[in-house]
């Protein structure tokens, strides 16, 4: 019994002693994986320093040598290119002075033009009137005249009857001297009465022939706009001078009064608009002159010869193919016998229209021209 105790102790010290060995295998086993860690991370850390200082390497650029033979020759030909320029700048400036003062003269030259043809349009309206009044005078004193020849023998004959019809009385007298005497007295009134009537009738007929043109002038001053295609204002006139017979008359103010009023167009050039409308009526309404009036052998006489072929002339085949295929209707034009007021108005109308196109003209070169600069210039 006494043996076996001594082997059951060194069992038990066998046993503590593997433990504590164990212990100290598993201490030195975390040890190890613990080093073993911080040396993978040690290593990965420097891989990627070593790859961040691989990409950190300067790139070494080729630095080209320089010719400064070539160079200094580009310089020179770069000083002499500024100075071309700078050259050309003064020049352009001029010329751009010039072009403005010319432009400006041109302009003043244009409205002393046009406020001397205004005027001159007036002068001949106040003349028209007067020609007209003095007419109308010298066909009241023709009247005047007839009434006073055809009542003049009435007097006389009634007067001869009288005498030669009344009684003698026993005391030498004649019964119907009194009446003599009356019988004057009475034809007189009756004269006078007639006279003052045709004065007022006429009067009254050209009161109402000025209030009909000053009404159309009033009316087709304003923008009466396009009915189907056709510029009313064009169609307007035209139906009030075949109404009033004014193509066939020998003196007439209205031509002048309308000229006129297309004259005052030219106060508002700038705006293409209402130059383009200006354009349409009257080129429409010159058309309708075209196929309406017919020269008289005494009426051609005193026409112009005609000019050459005009910027009008060229254009006016195909405002005439335009003009038969904008439903104008035929019913409108007649044709009649013109004289020479209604030739020259046509005239007259052909130059308004001639310069009313090249109005516009300009005034789009002036637009394309500012355009296409600042497209040069961007």
């Amino acid at each position: 019994m006494g043996f076996e105790f001594p082997t059951s102790c060194s069992e038990a010290d066998i046993e503590e002693a593997k433990t504590q060995e164990n212990a100290k295998l598993q201490n030195a086993l975390q040890d190890m994986q613990v080093q073993f860690q911080e040396t993978k991370e040690m290593l990965i850390k420097e891989r990627e320093n070593a790859k961040k200082a691989d990409e950190k390497v300067p790139i070494i650029q080729e630095v080209p040598a320089i010719d400064h033979e070539m160079m200094n020759k580009l310089t020179a030909e770069n000083e002499k290119l500024k100075d071309l320029v700078s050259s050309l700048e003064k020049k352009i400036d001029e010329t751009q002075r010039k072009y403005e003062e010319t432009n400006k003269i041109s302009e003043e030259r244009l409205k002393q033009a046009l406020d001397a043809e205004s005027k001159i349009i007036q002068l001949k309206t106040d003349m028209q009137r007067l020609e007209e009044k003095l007419s109308d005078m010298e066909t009241e004193d023709q009247i005047l005249r007839q009434q006073v020849s055809l009542h003049s023998p009435v007097g006389k004959m009634s007067e001869h009857l009288a005498i030669a019809s009344e009684p003698h009385l026993e005391n030498g007298h004649h019964g119907t001297e009194e009446k003599k005497t009356s019988e004057p007295e009475s034809a007189t009134p009756v004269k006078k009465f007639g006279t003052e009537s045709d004065n007022k009738l006429r009067k009254s007929q050209i009161e109402r022939q000025h209030e009909s043109v000053d009404s159309l002038i009033k009316c087709v001053s304003q923008d009466l706009g396009f009915s189907n295609g056709k510029p009313v204002a064009a169609v307007t006139i035209y139906k009030c001078l075949l109404h009033w017979k004014s193509f066939e008359a020998e003196k007439t103010s209205v031509f002048d009064r309308l000229i006129q009023m297309i004259g005052s167009a030219f106060e508002n050039q700038d705006n293409n608009e209402h130059m383009a409308y200006w354009l349409s009526n009257t080129s429409t309404l010159l058309l309708l002159l075209q196929r309406s009036l017919r020269t008289t052998g005494a009426a051609s006489l005193q026409q112009k010869p005609p000019p050459a072929p005009s910027l009008f002339g060229r254009m006016a085949q195909g405002f005439r193919s335009s003009f038969s295929s904008a439903n104008v209707s035929v019913d409108v034009v007649r044709q009649v016998e013109a004289k020479y007021p209604a030739l020259l108005f046509k005239q007259q109308l052909t130059a308004y229209v001639e310069t009313i196109y090249g109005i516009i003209r300009d005034n789009l070169k002036k637009d394309l021209s500012s355009v296409l600069s600042s497209c040069i210039q961007d």
